[in-house]
């Protein structure tokens, strides 16, 4: 089973030949194409988390900064409250009404309704978060 080389035989050390079998070399590329195809989908389910990821920290800085504008009062009229406004709006209108806004000193206002857009779209983030852990492993 063990033969000794031309060059190994000045340096005493054996090699041994492998048989080849079609059936392991098959296997090996089959083996191959299925790790293959996990890189890939391990691959398309980090860029979807990093699409999920910007859209939240998109969706929850625009909240954030809504209700930092409502806290002290911005102006209605100026152009970027108005756009910010408009953005935000539909995230923070699905829960308008559950539970009234607190005005304060002037034009101050304390929009409950922010601060529970801001807890449901968290736990949706997560949630997605952990369906994309569960898809992918299957």
């Amino acid at each position: 089973m063990a033969e000794m080389s031309e060059e190994h035989k000045e340096t005493g050390k054996e090699t041994e030949k492998i048989p080849t079998n079609e059936g392991r070399v098959e296997q090996t590329a089959a083996q191959m194409d299925a790790a293959a195809a996990e890189a890939a989908r391990a691959k398309s389910a980090v860029k979807i988390t990093q699409f999920v990821d910007y859209i939240y920290w998109i969706i929850m800085a625009l909240i954030v900064v809504r209700f930092t504008f409502k806290l002290i009062g911005a102006n209605v009229e100026n152009a970027l409250v108005k756009l910010l406004y408009s953005i935000s709006d539909p995230f923070v209108n699905l829960f308008r009404g559950i539970v009234g806004e607190i005005t304060t000193s002037g034009t101050s206002i304390i929009e409950i309704s922010s601060i529970i857009a801001l807890l449901i779209i968290w736990l949706l983030y997560h949630a997605i978060l952990k369906l994309i852990v569960v898809l992918r492993s299957k």
